[in-house]
């Protein structure tokens, strides 16, 4: 049973990440932007929280009470190199199921490849099921780091909710996988955007954060 002082301490937490800055614009004319609210664990079997903003944030919030989650963000970004992505068999599976199309660029400029792969590592690390929604055609930014964002965008005219943070990671991964290239001074760079079947999109790009 979770104690009465770690529910008041979770609830702090909750209260204190909903301040996150937000988003001024969508990355698709006529979309609104959501601020997406995350349904958390912080620790393994404890009382679920909400959370409101981009993963950093919850992830922020999480480690106050579980330090463990930054040890596995390392674990995850260490098993992704820039040039050589993992490909589980969890994520094969995920994306014959579900996957619809993509392409890469477009209208959005590239994103820093670091900062999205250690955007995926926190979605990866984050247990829990985010929500989008209820007006139609919304975007919310999942992760935002170094200028560098990830957005995650339901197509639907009701709220949408995912089986976990992981399928939206994998979403950002289909394009690190198709999209990346490396710019003449070395660095590694992508954008673009990924379908899935239950109407809903990822973009990658350039951002302000």
């Amino acid at each position: 049973m979770v104690s009465i002082k770690i529910i008041a301490s979770l609830a702090a937490v909750a209260l204190t990440a909903s301040a996150a800055p937000v988003a001024d614009e969508a990355p698709l004319p006529g979309y609104q932007v959501q601020v997406l609210e995350w349904e958390v664990q912080p620790t393994p079997g404890s009382v679920p929280i909400k959370i409101r903003g981009t993963v950093q944030d919850a992830v922020a919030a999480i480690a106050k009470v579980n330090p463990n989650i930054k040890r596995d963000i390392a674990a995850y970004a260490a098993a992704a190199s820039a040039t050589s992505p993992v490909q589980d068999e969890a994520s094969e599976l995920f994306k014959r199921q579900n996957y619809e199309s993509h392409f890469c660029y477009g209208r959005w400029a590239p994103a820093l490849d670091e900062a999205i792969q250690q955007g995926i590592a926190h979605l990866r690390a984050v247990s829990g099921r985010p929500s989008n929604g209820p007006a139609p055609n919304n975007c919310g930014r999942v992760s935002c780091s170094q200028n560098s964002a990830i957005w995650w965008c339901n197509d639907l005219s009701t709220t949408q909710t995912l089986n976990s943070f992981s399928d939206i990671g994998r979403g950002a991964s289909t394009i690190r996988d198709s999209c990346r290239r490396r710019r003449s001074d070395g660095v590694w760079e992508a954008s673009g955007q990924c379908f899935f079947t239950q109407k809903w999109n990822v973009i990658v790009r350039k951002d302000t954060c």
